[in-house]
């Protein structure tokens, strides 16, 4: 259960942290507040210590420190949080990489032109 419960802890930091756990189906909130159940989850680990040596999460805990590590990973998560977190953004983004495409097009067919 300690175990368990340090998993939760370091996953949920913020309300909106948790938010996004309910919203995904992990945790069923029956609080009114998401800041309350952070709060609750964030002091459930007070005193705890763990041996990591027989951590039950450490293979999870493993492949997450990876995965999240992985500068691709890092770039899409950055691209998605800052540039793409509206309909209007994503739409942006998109017709500048139209643009651009058909920039490049137009400066590679004038080149051919001139030779």
């Amino acid at each position: 259960m300690t175990d368990y419960v340090t998993v939760m802890d370091s996953f949920v930091n913020t309300p909106r942290d948790l938010e996004l756990l309910v919203e995904n189906g992990i945790i069923e909130n029956c609080l009114a507040d998401n800041s309350e159940v952070s709060t609750l989850i964030n002091n459930l680990g007070r005193g705890f210590s763990i041996g990591y040596n027989n951590f039950y999460y450490a293979g999870v805990c493993e492949d997450l420190k990876t995965h999240c590590g992985t500068p691709w990973h890092k770039w899409k998560t950055n691209l998605r949080q800052n540039y793409l977190n509206t309909p209007w953004a994503i739409t942006s983004v998109i017709a500048a990489v139209f643009l651009l495409i058909l920039t490049l097009i137009q400066a590679v067919c004038s080149i051919i032109s001139t030779v």
